[in-house]
């Protein structure tokens, strides 16, 4: 295998147990199998982080992107009308949704941020404005208000509309409630609210509302909402999810003019989170799935009986927060894809086979991909975050299995790992960052999955981020480090070892995260920094052989 991909926001995501989990399920590189959003939004910067499947049932790891500060809320739409699915994700702290256009393999282009209203957390997509372009419906739960963002058709939006939304809106969806053509939304307010309550404003067709109208949950602290016929009668109902005080999942039946009754209870739970609703036995009546909380790691499937009565729930170990329903296997049975990232393949009957569990460890800080013993089968190498200070490699079996870590030592507390072949060998090698040191480690690889004695590297300042790119051109990858006064960058001499840090570029205070990509088109890497938003919000660029540019 040839050396990884020098961009390192396209290569090793960053995939651990987080909240957000699975967000949304779609084909996103055009071969016919599911693949899986992953949100991670524990630290600064957040991202999003493709699983791409393989119609097995298993996933292999694909890009992943920097989406702005503790992404909350993914949804996937056709925004510029070429066939192929795009995303958008809302950032909590940075008060935008940001837009990635899909370039139909599995990739996407860089993240555009439109602003929006205060700590925005639930998005949807829809027609609002009936022009035959798709729109963004955004919850802004620090004004109790919704933008609205009209989509051009090209993939760009207009500046955001303020809606009222009633108090502290949460989670969203849209649907014609009312059946007059017009898609409305369905609003819950935010998780602790007491009692619960769901809003309906009901669109008028033109990207307005009219004043939403409220409706109990049945329960308190609402955390989750889907829109679905739950009893067949081709009227949208609502499914929410309420929290630890109630502990139960409710319906509200739609009465098909807007308004809904009271709500049912169909199951209590354990802090009941993301629901789902799938066809899990075959028999052609809507099911119910939803993940419980409180480290329960249990999700429960409710088996229709029409009507919208459900049998006793069965449990199934599932690891994480958020939950996706697609046929990951293709083999016609609907499965389930939990947290970050559990696998339950449905066996048409309303079971499930024992669950995969796709993640980086309990200790993990960063995993890298790639074939580090040459069988032509993806390995994992995860940075142990820990005072060992190793890097551990597990063998991938091609069954999307692994086997048990080999452990390499990587300084004092690896807190990122990246692949690449440094010594152009055609041997994976790795690249270290260690947490506090002033450095960056180097291992390069043996072709067998075992690596040499690192070598560590002075990177100028203390290493807080560390990318991969070809900056003058030569052939060689090179590193580009993110210091505490800027960056640095260490010219490879393509056997693997490293020349000084003798450029040292601005990139604004407190710089945290560093990548690499073609920003202008011009066929050169070039660099964008992520500066603390807690110090500094900004973002830099660099283009190779260019001013900078902020």
């Amino acid at each position: 295998m040839q050396g990884a991909s020098p961009v390192p926001s396209f290569n090793s995501p960053r995939i651990f147990q987080a909240s957000g989990g699975v967000a949304a399920a779609a084909d996103f590189n055009g071969d016919g199998n599911l693949d899986l959003v992953v949100m991670y939004s524990s630290g600064l910067p957040g991202s999003v982080s493709i699983l791409l499947g393989d119609g097995r049932g298993g996933f292999r790891t694909g890009p992943s992107y920097t989406v702005g500060s503790e992404p909350r809320g993914v949804t996937v739409g056709d925004f510029n009308k070429d066939g192929k699915p795009d995303l958008a994700v809302t950032a909590f702290q940075s008060d935008a949704v940001f837009i990635l256009l899909g370039n139909g393999d599995g990739t996407f282009q860089p993240p555009v941020a439109y602003p929006v209203g205060r700590e925005p957390i639930g998005v949807t997509v829809a027609d609002f404005n009936r022009d035959g372009n798709l729109d963004l419906a955004v919850s802004n739960s620090n004004e109790s208000t919704v933008s609205i963002l009209l989509g051009n058709g090209d993939g760009t939006f207009q500046p955001s509309l303020s809606q009222p939304a009633g108090m502290i809106p949460w989670v969203l969806g849209a649907a014609d409630f009312n059946g007059d053509g017009n898609p409305g939304l369905a609003v819950i307010s935010a998780a602790g609210q007491s009692p619960g309550v769901v809003f309906i404003p009901i669109g008028n067709g033109d990207g307005t509302f009219q004043p939403p109208a409220p409706y109990s949950t049945g329960g308190t602290s609402p955390d989750s909402l889907l829109i679905a016929d739950v009893n067949g009668d081709g009227k949208p109902d609502l499914v929410v999810a309420n929290g630890s005080d109630s502990g139960n999942v409710t319906v509200l039946f739609g009465d098909g003019d807007g308004t809904f009754q009271p709500p049912a209870i169909i199951s209590n739970g354990t802090a009941p989170g993301a629901v789902a609703v799938g066809d899990f036995n075959g028999d052609g009546i809507p099911d119910v799935a939803f993940e419980n909380g409180l480290n329960t790691n249990l999700v429960s499937v409710l088996l229709g009986n029409g009507h919208g009565r459900f049998q006793p729930r069965a449990n199934y170990a599932a690891v994480g927060f958020g939950l996706v329903v697609g046929d990951f296997n293709r083999d016609g049975n609907p499965d389930l894809a939990v947290g970050g990232v559990t696998i339950l393949l449905g066996d048409g009957s309303g079971g499930f086979e024992q669950p995969a569990n796709y993640a980086a460890g309990g200790a993990a800080d960063s995993v890298a991909v790639g074939d580090f013993n040459g069988d032509g089968i993806l390995d994992l190498a995860v940075a142990n975050g820990t005072a060992a200070g190793t890097v551990s490699i597990l063998m991938g079996t091609g069954s999307g299995t692994f086997k048990p870590p080999i452990s390499s030592p990587a300084g004092g507390h690896p807190a990122s790992v990246t692949a690449a072949d440094f010594n152009r060998d055609g041997k994976l090698n790795l690249v270290v960052r260690n947490v506090g040191a002033d450095s960056v480690s180097i291992l390069l690889g043996n072709g067998d999955g075992t690596f040499q004695p690192a070598v560590a590297y002075a990177a100028g300042g203390e290493a807080l981020s560390v990318a991969v790119g070809d900056f003058d051109g030569d052939g060689n990858p090179d590193l580009a480090v993110a210091i505490g006064s800027g960056g640095s960058i260490l010219m490879g001499n393509g056997d693997g070892t490293f020349g000084p840090p003798v450029v040292v570029y601005p990139a604004g205070p407190h710089p945290t995260f560093v990548v690499v990509g073609d920003f202008n088109g011009e066929w050169k890497p070039d660099l964008a920094v992520a500066n603390d938003i807690r110090e500094f919000s900004s973002c830099w660029a660099m283009e190779t052989g260019v001013s900078n540019r902020r």
